[in-house]
This record gives structure tokens, C-alpha cells and sequence, in this order.
């Protein structure tokens, strides 16, 4: 499984280059970069349980990152939890209140 994770992650640097920079961070379980690049190359590829479990990962690991929330959030609302897309939009507003995309999600996920 390693190898497969692996060869998602090298294939994913460049599609998703622009996220690369802003989670370039190790904390003591690893690379934050590599575990967020794999929940979106899982994401890409419709494996929504293991995109999903990545995503957890990293909210898991950094509870107050507003990105990783939003990722979150987003891949919740994609498996129509609407309840927990709607928490995980919450809370990543509680970290970043002005951020324009996370008042946006939260409005196309109201409308559904």
C-alpha cells in the first residue's frame, strides 16, 4: 500500500502545486504535505472512505487548520453528511472568520 500511496503523491505534486507550499509543515506523526496531497489524489480518484480518512487525519492533527476543515467539510458534503460539512465549515470559521471561500461552501451547502 506504501507504493501505491507513494506513486499518488508523486503523480499529485504537480495537479496541486498551489496547496503544496501552504502545508509544507512535519509534525511528530510526519508530513502534513504528503497526507493532505493523498486525501485529495484519494478525492480525484472516487475513493471518497480513504480521501475522507486522510482528511480526518489532518484535522486530527491540526484541529484549528482552517483548510484541512474546509477539506474536510467538503468531501462530508460530497458523502451527504450534511450535518458534519456543516460542523467542519463551523469550525473552520471559528479559525479563519474572514475567509471569503469558507462563507461561500457554506452557502452553496445551505442551499442543498
Amino acid at each position: 500500500r506504501l507504493l501505491d500511496e507513494l506513486g499518488f503523491y508523486i503523480l499529485s505534486v504537480g495537479l496541486h502545486e498551489r496547496y503544496y507550499d501552504a502545508t509544507k509543515v512535519d509534525d511528530k506523526e510526519g508530513r502534513l504535505d504528503i497526507v493532505y496531497l493523498l486525501a485529495l489524489c484519494y478525492y480525484k480518484l472516487g475513493d471518497l472512505t480513504t480521501a475522507m480518512s486522510h482528511s480526518q487525519d489532518l484535522v486530527n492533527r491540526v484541529p484549528t487548520s482552517p483548510g484541512f476543515l474546509a477539506l474536510l467539510a467538503m468531501m462530508l458534503a460530497k458523502s451527504l453528511d450534511i450535518v458534519g460539512a456543516f460542523s467542519a465549515f463551523k469550525a473552520a470559521l471559528n479559525s479563519a472568520p474572514k475567509m471569503a471561500c469558507l462563507w461561500y461552501n457554506i452557502g452553496i451547502l445551505y442551499e442543498k
